[in-house]
């Protein structure tokens, strides 16, 4: 027997590490299927997700107004309608797992400023939803804009997240007129909490 021949048959009855041809052909075309997928899923207003969420939030709530049912914290609120708002642009002390200083008082302060009361919803140009689906807002009140009242009085604090830029300004400048007066966290907490600078 001519030993190309032994070699050949050597080659045959060794496993093959490689995918034949047309088990290729599925996977390359189940990865395009999925990358089109993911395309599909991204496009559209901010890359929200499928359907336009952006634009469907943009139709329900820009510029709408809203009750407000209760306030959970100092940067978040429940509406009228069962949504939960997520103040954007800044960031209050938390409440819980562990509350940190100024978490009473900015819940406090929000609740007598919203709660039972009407507001403007106002969205930002970039994104209007949280990783947590939150709705991200900036909320008006007789022609105030309360995250820039809430960052005022020193319990809260400017928090640019993402890509925010609506009001940014305002809240910036807002915050280191509090800072500058030593009000609410600047003058009561030894730590600053989270999200201050």
């Amino acid at each position: 027997m001519p030993k190309s021949s032994g070699h050949r048959q050597e080659r045959e009855q060794r496993p093959s590490w490689r995918p034949r041809r047309s088990t290729q052909r599925t996977l390359i075309v189940l990865v395009l299927v999925i990358v089109g997928l993911g395309i599909e899923y991204c496009r559209g207003d901010g890359g929200d997700g499928p359907s336009g969420a952006v634009s469907t939030d943009r139709k329900r709530f820009e510029d709408q107004v809203f009750r407000i049912d209760h306030v959970i914290d100092g940067d978040t609120a429940i509406l009228s309608d069962g949504t939960t708002v997520r103040f954007i642009g800044i960031d209050a002390p938390e409440m819980v797992p562990v509350q940190q200083c100024g978490a009473a008082e900015a819940t406090r302060l929000n609740r007598d400023l919203l709660d039972d009361q009407t507001v403007t919803i106002r969205l930002d140009p970039g994104e209007t939803r949280d990783r947590f689906g939150r709705l991200l807002a900036y909320l008006e009140r007789e022609d105030t804009i309360v995250n820039v009242e809430l960052v005022r009085s020193g319990w809260v604090c400017a928090f640019p997240f993402g890509d925010t830029r609506r009001f940014r300004a305002e809240i910036s400048t807002a915050e280191a007129e509090a800072q500058a007066a030593g009000r609410g966290v600047w003058e009561r907490c030894l730590t600053i909490p989270r999200g201050c600078p």
